[in-house]
C-alpha cells in the first residue's frame, strides 16, 4: 500500500471513522463492565483504559483544516449552526423520546425529563447535582460538539492578537491553565469552557501538523521512541481524560497523547489506509461523523443502558461473549440505519428547496 503524497479533500475521513467506532466500543464496555463484567470485557477496558490519544487525534484532525477567518463573527455564525444547532435539537429529541416511552410505560414524571434537559442547558458530562439541590445528568458523547465550537472561535480571538508569540503564550497559557483546573468531579464550568481550552492545543497542534508538513515527512526516531514510551508509561500509570479534565501528570500528560497522537498520523499517512478501496465504512461512518456521534448519543441518553438490564439480558441465557458482541452489533447498525436516514432526509429537502426557487430566465 503506497503513502499519500499530499493534502487532499476526505483525507482523513477513514482516520475518524475509526476514532467514532473506538468512541462506540469504550461506551460500550463501560456498560457491559457495569451489567455483564467478564474476563474479555476487562481486558478490554484495559486496553482503551488510556483515551487521551483519541481524544487528541480527534481534535487535530479537527484543527487540520484550521486557518484564520477575516470574519470571526461569521465563523462563529456557521460553526454555531454545524455545531450548536444539532446538539440543541439533539436536546430536544431526547426529552422528546424520554418523555414518550416514559408515558407509554404509564411513569411519566418530570425527574424524567428535567435531568436530561439542565445536562444540555448547563453542559454537563458528569452527573452532579446543580446548587446542591437539582440533579442533573450528562450529556455523554455529545460534548464533543460545544467543546469543538468554543475552541475553534478561542482561536479565531487569539488569531486577532497581532504579535504571533504573545499569541501563542495566551493559547499555551489557557491550555496550561485548564490542565491545571480541577476535573469535573470536583468543579464543572457550563458550556465545557474547561475542555474547550484543552481542546484548543490539540486543535492548534492539528493545524501545526498542516502548515509544516510534518506528516509527509520522516519523523525523527528519538522522537518515535520517546512518543510511544511514553505512550506506555501513561497508559501503565495514568488514567487521564479530557472530558473529566483529569490529569495526574499535568502537562506530561496532555503532551504525551499529543506526541503519539502525531506518530500515529504519519503512520496512517504513510500505509495510505486513508485511499485504501475496502475502507467503505469507515469513511462514510467519518464522513458523517456529525451524524454518529449524534445518534450514538441519543442511544446513550433515551435507552435504558443501565443496571435495569442485567436481570433481563442474564434470562436470556446467552454466553456473555455472545451478548457482547451482539449488542454492540446491534447498536452499531442502529446509529448507521440513523445516520442514512438523516442523510437521505437532508438530500430530499434540500431537493425540495431547490424545486422550489423559480427559475431565472435567460436573455
Amino acid at each position: 500500500m503506497m503513502g499519500i503524497k499530499r493534502d487532499f479533500i476526505g483525507m482523513f475521513a477513514v482516520m475518524k471513522g475509526i476514532l467514532m467506532l473506538m468512541v462506540l466500543m469504550i461506551h460500550h464496555i463501560a456498560f457491559n463492565q457495569a451489567v455483564l463484567p467478564s474476563g474479555m470485557v476487562d481486558m478490554l477496558s484495559q486496553a482503551t483504559r488510556y483515551g487521551v490519544t483519541a481524544i487528541a487525534l480527534f481534535f487535530m484532525v479537527s484543527g487540520y483544516t484550521l486557518r484564520r477567518e477575516e470574519n470571526w463573527r461569521g465563523y462563529a455564525r456557521r460553526q454555531a449552526r454545524q455545531l450548536l444547532a444539532p446538539y440543541f435539537v439533539m436536546m430536544v429529541i431526547c426529552v422528546g423520546l424520554r418523555a414518550f416511552f416514559a408515558l407509554c410505560m404509564g411513569r411519566f414524571r418530570i425527574q424524567v425529563i428535567s435531568p436530561v434537559a439542565l445536562a444540555f442547558l448547563y453542559g454537563s458530562n458528569t452527573p452532579f447535582e446543580l446548587f446542591g439541590e437539582i440533579w442533573v445528568t450528562s450529556v455523554v458523547a455529545f460534548w464533543f460538539l460545544p467543546v469543538l465550537f468554543f475552541g475553534g472561535v478561542l482561536r479565531q480571538l487569539l488569531w486577532r492578537i497581532g504579535n504571533t508569540a504573545l499569541q501563542a503564550l495566551c493559547l499555551w497559557g489557557l491550555v496550561a491553565a485548564a490542565v491545571s483546573f480541577p476535573s469535573t468531579d470536583e468543579l464543572q464550568l457550563p458550556w465545557f469552557l474547561v475542555q474547550s481550552c484543552t481542546a484548543l492545543g490539540y486543535l492548534e497542534i492539528g493545524r501545526l501538523l498542516r502548515q509544516h508538513k510534518v506528516l509527509f515527512r520522516r519523523l525523527p526516531l528519538a522522537f518515535v521512541l520517546a512518543a510511544t514510551l511514553l505512550w506506555l508509561f501513561l497508559h501503565r500509570y495514568s488514567n487521564a481524560g479530557v472530558a473529566a479534565n483529569l490529569w495526574p501528570f499535568w502537562m506530561l500528560d496532555y503532551l504525551g497523547g499529543a506526541a503519539f497522537g502525531v506518530v500515529v498520523l504519519r503512520l496512517y499517512i504513510r500505509s495510505g489506509f486513508a485511499a485504501a478501496r475496502y475502507t467503505g465504512l469507515l469513511s462514510y461512518i467519518g464522513r458523517y461523523s456529525l451524524y454518529f456521534l449524534c445518534m450514538h448519543g441519543m442511544e446513550l441518553i433515551v435507552l435504558p443502558w443501565g443496571a435495569s438490564m442485567r436481570r433481563p439480558l442474564l434470562e436470556l441465557f446467552i454466553p456473555s461473549g455472545v451478548l457482547f458482541w451482539g449488542i454492540l452489533l446491534l447498536r452499531l447498525l442502529f446509529v448507521l440505519a440513523g445516520c442514512l436516514l438523516i442523510q437521505r432526509g437532508k438530500l430530499w429537502l434540500q431537493k425540495k428547496r431547490m424545486a422550489g426557487r423559480p427559475v431565472k430566465k435567460r436573455n
